[in-house]
């Protein structure tokens, strides 16, 4: 199975507001050709603990269990809808250089990359301008 971590803005957002890129890219990348490119999974953290709620004992756990899963995957998705998020600055530099794992972020429409943080710049292995294009991408390089 090949597992994508998806990695991007939480705090401070409306749910429907982070979810929504990422139920996207789900539905494109995991439904669509599965038939073709295998068994694909992505792990999406907003959809497992609600941030703004009490099932979670302590933030730790919920930090754990990201970590766990990030760990685990083949390649991390960040989406910079809040570039300046240090939940998503940590992990992309936790996937890229403590775990080797690659690093593909999508830009919002009017977005650079020159507009983010050098650190947060230096962590991501390739830039797209579209879900759709990133997701062409993994098909092509990694998933044939």
């Amino acid at each position: 199975m090949f597992k994508i971590f998806l990695s991007g803005g939480i705090g401070g957002m409306e749910i429907k507001e982070y979810r929504k890129w990422r139920n996207d890219f789900v539905n494109m990348m995991e439904w669509e050709e599965s038939d073709i490119y295998g068994d694909i999974y992505c792990f999406d953290p907003s959809a497992r603990y609600g941030y703004d709620d009490s099932e979670h004992d302590t933030e730790e756990e919920i930090i754990r269990y990201n970590l766990r899963n990030l760990k685990n995957s083949n390649c991390v998705v960040v989406y910079f809808n809040k570039p300046e998020s240090i939940g998503t600055a940590t992990e992309i530099a936790i996937a890229k250089y403590a775990w080797d794992i690659p690093v593909f972020g999508i830009l919002k429409e009017g977005q650079s990359k020159e507009d983010l943080d050098f650190t947060v710049r230096n962590c991501v292995d390739k830039y797209f301008k579209s879900a759709e294009d990133c997701i062409s991408y993994l098909k092509y390089y990694y998933l044939n």
